[in-house]
């Protein structure tokens, strides 16, 4: 799925469906995804946050950081325990205390 625009939040909710309803799902590689709309991120993620969730490893490469994604990894990252792996590598943000979100976790 790499450098995809997602701009409805149907894009989202399709994103969410896979990663619940594959077993076999392990990774998911949304490198230089742009989600466009910000409620498609939020309905993707709603599948992370599912108990029924079994990838281990996440990729979200050369995303845009907002409020709103740096609050949702932050709850990804504390309840989701299949989740392993986690790169964000090269993750933009116009402000530091969006991903300061994310890394509170760790502190």
């Amino acid at each position: 799925m790499q450098n995809t625009e997602f701009n409805e939040d149907y894009h989202g909710k399709t994103m969410a469906n896979c990663i619940l309803q594959s077993r076999a799902l392990k990774e998911l590689d949304l490198s230089y995804v742009t989600f466009e709309d910000p409620k498609s991120f939020y309905e993707m993620a709603n599948g992370l946050l599912n108990e029924r969730c079994r990838l281990a490893s996440l990729k979200l490469k050369g995303i845009q950081f907002g409020q709103l994604e740096g609050k949702v990894m932050q709850f990804i990252l504390m309840r989701n325990k299949s989740l392993q792996t986690l790169d964000l590598s090269q993750c933009s943000t116009d402000s530091p205390e969006n991903l300061e979100n994310v890394f509170c976790k760790f502190d």
